[in-house]
């Protein structure tokens, strides 16, 4: 019997890509705002952060990263 089980190696290396998965989707509405260069990354991820735990927290992270930032056009008289 070796020391090493490679049951429990091969449990432990699942278990380490699900970990990574899951945070690349938590974080998946900061990473879209980072990506689009969005005005309010910053505030997409403090929303992502405190409220990402929450499904509705998380959906509004992400269609906010989602939308279009609004563009005013300045008109000269």
């Amino acid at each position: 019997m070796s020391i090493i089980d490679p049951k429990l190696v091969g449990i432990l290396l699942l278990g380490a890509i699900e970990v990574v998965l899951a945070c690349y989707a938590f974080f998946a509405p900061t990473i879209i705002a980072r990506c689009r260069q969005h005005r309010a990354r910053d505030a997409i991820l403090a929303t992502n952060l405190l409220f990402g735990w929450t499904l509705i927290g998380w959906c509004v992270a992400l269609i906010w990263a989602l939308a279009q930032p609004r563009r005013f056009e300045i008109h000269s008289r």
